[in-house]
């Protein structure tokens, strides 16, 4: 995000993004975690995802195995919200459930 910083005269200053593409895209991957982690979006709350690291957790592969799966077309394609990749709780326990 944006960073302050102190500069001699001690009054904080933000360094503002490059362009205001940069902020609109800063705002819009910022608003869309709010909405998942405050469970508005219209398809399930935060507690719906799960992030990659929980995921191959719970496949019991690592993380690369579980990108390389998803490439592969043998596991679902993840959700994004910014650059945060995250799978529905329900397409993972139907694929957990279809591999028993």
């Amino acid at each position: 995000m944006n960073d302050i910083k102190e500069n001699e005269s001690d009054t904080m200053t933000t360094e503002q993004p490059a362009t205001l593409d940069d902020l609109a895209r800063e705002v819009r991957a910022l608003r869309q975690a709010v909405e998942v982690l405050a469970g508005e979006r219209g398809n399930g709350a935060a507690a719906d995802f799960i992030d990659a690291k929980a995921l191959a957790k719970r496949l019991d592969i690592s993380v690369p195995t579980l990108y390389r799966q998803v490439a592969a077309g043998e596991l679902p394609k993840p959700k994004k919200f910014g650059t945060s990749s995250r799978w529905k709780m329900k397409e993972v326990d139907a694929l957990i459930d279809k591999r028993k």
